[in-house]
């Protein structure tokens, strides 16, 4: 499930949930220079798995707890989303 953070905090949250640094990146989503997004388990929405960063219709970064990138099932999860949602629209 991809999710969209409906507040700053829900993005700072994020990042502490997670031990990475997308708390800092409010104002770049602020400026439009990307947007950030939430992946979850279907089973678990509501528990924080995977940030997304995007831009230009573009994953560009998918980090999990402690920043560590993504796995090669997740990557595939990914790239199909991408071409299938991101670039189609």
């Amino acid at each position: 499930v991809v999710l969209c953070p409906q507040s700053p905090e829900d993005i700072i949250q994020e990042g502490q949930a997670l031990h990475h640094c997308v708390g800092t990146y409010v104002d770049r989503v602020a400026k439009q220079e990307c947007v950030i997004l939430f992946l979850r388990r279907a089973a678990e929405a509501d528990k924080p798995f995977y940030t997304l960063e995007i831009r230009n219709r573009k994953v560009v970064q998918a980090r999990s707890a402690n920043n560590r990138p993504a796995t090669p099932e997740v990557q595939r999860f990914l790239d199909q989303w991408e071409r299938e949602v991101l670039q189609a629209a």
